[in-house]
């Protein structure tokens, strides 16, 4: 079993977003330096090329969250 593990993703589309929703995430994205947030949809794909791999990995912890967990704040 592989974990795919999300800190942040643009869960909602730009019309369907709150104005406080909208304001985390452009902080985020700002944090970040570009606009490699992931969507519903990137982590879709992401999970069936996952499953649909000849030898996916197996026992993985795979964090897919466009490096926001990695950052840290001073």
């Amino acid at each position: 079993m592989n974990l795919l593990e999300l800190y942040w993703f643009e869960k909602y589309t730009e019309a369907k977003a709150t104005p406080e929703y909208r304001k985390t995430i452009s902080d985020i994205r700002q944090q970040l330096g570009g606009d490699n947030l992931p969507s519903v949809e990137w982590i879709t794909d992401f999970s069936c090329a996952l499953i649909e791999m000849h030898r996916p990995p197996r026992g993985q912890t795979i964090v897919y969250d466009g490096g926001l967990s990695g950052y840290q704040k001073n």
